[in-house]
């Protein structure tokens, strides 16, 4: 699945890391999207990982590219060449709310892969080099910098999905830096989003290094899709034989997830895998980043949400707010059995920082399979998180197998074990509601068969502010049914920079829609979204739909704006 992606999805790694953070959760998001391992995250196996090499690589056959300080070699079956460019940080709406200031991409260094033989349609997958400031005021990027700066650190720590920039899916984990040394850091292969994104070779999965200068001033991503031939097309397509089938309700998601952590480092290894990790690998070792030619726009200042308790003569006081961010919504219908994210976006509101002994605890009710466990990086988008930061907060629970509503609230607890008081929650703390469906509450076999869709101008809108940053369309979708029965259906909006800031979508100030929309009979049914900027790429703004029924998950093909 590709939600929370740029932010969660090129940040969560670094949501999101939103949010696609995961939570991570996660744009040149770097969805973060997220230190060490969690006991209460479900737990993808992991296979043996390569371990890095001491010998010094020979640089790959293909084009030296050299701007601002920043050379590489692109080897010839990953490109042609690849102009940089600086894009700047769009600078906010003075009224957007403070924790939206956390979700605006920073200022980066982009070289832009041309020629690369397998570019998807949407620009925050294609393939391409990132240099971020370190210091940029991204929430999720800071705890993905985390995770870099420690297994540089420890580089020879077992590396696992939790312990890397990623949130829903890994593989293929490697320490890696370029041969001179001025880059350090670890590849994957990743699928960045929320909830459990099916494996597919519809350019989702991704080739990404992960690394920091050796003087810590600047964060690298190197990213590419990759395609494998034993991954089904896309999320409806038949896997081929002997293939990765795709998950159904009743399937084992964690033998799902682990048989295709076996399939892709097997396909390292045979060099089934394409365009070949091998090249990749060159690229990232042939870096070589000078910081003294290295010249970014400083971040845009932040402002910060004063604290509302005072610091008292025995020390801080605590205290959260719980300003309506979820994901899911209470009261979300699943299938019998299946895993979910569920994620609230916490602001610290107190004067006390939150640290790895703060815990996420159940109080009462069905807990679904969610443990209790430390607030880290792996429940968070950062850590620490200081007074006037806001941080993601996800459980990965496990439907129950019987039908029925289940319901349990968790709470906040210091490291002494007390309870952080929780504005905007119920008795300070914070629920987790679904309905699991039964045999009559729908259709067995009720599926979505046909989707079309426009993206427009606002109708009154100017000519003149067509595909510029500020502005307004109207999405118009038509879903087809087989049947009666309930959808539940995801929109997430990105432009070329990655997930676009929340607020976008006009009607439900997120910029990821996740309703569900009842149909009575068989036909059609149209919904319809004002979408607002900034864009960051105003000619590039994309409505990605994923609608969800008894028969699964589907992706559908996105929609865009037509620019001329």
């Amino acid at each position: 699945m590709k939600g929370f992606r740029f932010f969660v999805t090129l940040f969560l790694v670094f949501m999101l890391l939103a949010a696609c953070t995961t939570p991570a959760q996660p744009t040149q998001t770097v969805q973060s999207q997220p230190t060490a391992a969690q006991a209460a995250q479900p737990t993808q196996p992991q296979p043996t990982q390569p371990q890095p090499t001491a010998t010094v690589p020979a640089a790959p056959e293909g084009k030296v590219i050299t701007a601002n300080g920043v050379s590489f070699t692109l080897p010839v079956k990953l490109g042609t060449d690849a102009p940089s460019s600086i894009i700047p940080e769009s600078a906010p709406d003075p009224s957007a709310a403070y924790w939206q200031y956390s979700l605006i991409p920073p200022a980066y260094l982009q070289f832009k892969v041309q020629g690369y033989p397998f570019n998807p349609s949407e620009a925050f997958l294609q393939a391409q080099v990132q240099v971020f400031l370190t210091t940029a005021n991204v929430d999720a990027m800071q705890g993905s910098l985390a995770k870099i700066n420690a297994i540089v650190a420890s580089p020879s720590m077992k590396l696992t999905r939790q312990v890397m920039p990623a949130n829903v899916f890994a593989s293929n984990f490697k320490v890696i830096s370029s041969a001179d040394g001025s880059v350090r850091g670890a590849r994957m292969l990743v699928i960045h989003g929320n909830g459990n994104p099916p494996v597919t070779n519809d350019g989702s999965l991704l080739y990404q290094f992960h690394g920091v200068t050796a003087d810590g001033k600047y964060y690298v991503i190197v990213q590419f899709p990759i395609t494998a031939p034993f991954l089904p097309a896309d999320s409806k397509a038949q896997a081929p034989a002997g293939g990765l089938s795709q998950p159904s309700g009743d399937t084992d998601l964690q033998a799902y997830m682990q048989k295709a952590a076996d399939l892709l480092n097997a396909g390292e290894t045979a060099g089934t895998l394409s365009p070949s990790i091998a090249d990749m690998d060159a690229l990232v070792q042939s870096l070589k980043i000078n910081s003294a030619g290295l010249m970014l726009p400083a971040p845009l200042p932040t402002p910060t949400e004063s604290a509302t308790q005072a610091a008292t003569t025995s020390g801080c006081q605590d205290q959260a707010t719980f300003k309506g961010q979820e994901q899911p919504k209470d009261g979300q219908k699943f299938a019998a059995g299946e895993v979910f994210t569920k994620q609230w976006a916490i602001y610290n509101t107190g004067t006390c920082t939150w640290d790895s002994s703060y815990q996420w605890a159940l109080v009462s009710g069905d807990a679904m399979g969610a443990k209790t466990a430390n607030l880290d990086a792996s429940f968070s988008s950062s850590m620490p998180v200081t007074p006037g930061q806001f941080t993601n907060i996800s459980l990965w629970p496990t439907a129950p197998t019987k039908p029925g509503t289940y319901t349990s609230y968790w709470e906040l607890l210091d490291g002494k074990g007390n309870v952080v008081p929780m504005v905007g929650g119920a008795n300070n703390a914070l629920s987790v509601n679904i309905v699991v469906k039964g045999a009559g509450s729908s259709s067995s076999n009720f599926d979505i068969t046909d989707l079309s869709g426009s993206i427009v101008q606002s109708p009154g809108g100017d000519p003149k502010d067509l595909c510029t940053a500020n502005a307004v369309y109207l999405a118009t979708i038509k879903f087809t049914a087989n049947g009666a029965g309930n959808l539940d259906y995801v929109l997430s909006l990105s432009d070329g920079s990655g997930q676009i800031p929340n607020g976008n979508f006009k009607a439900s100030g997120t910029p990821e829609v996740n309703p569900n929309l009842p149909f009575t009979a068989a036909g059609p049914a149209q919904i319809s979204v004002t979408i607002v900027g900034p864009y960051s790429v105003p000619d590039q703004v994309t409505l990605r739909i994923k609608t969800k029924t008894d028969q699964g998950m589907k992706a559908w093909p996105a929609l865009s704006v037509a620019c001329k």
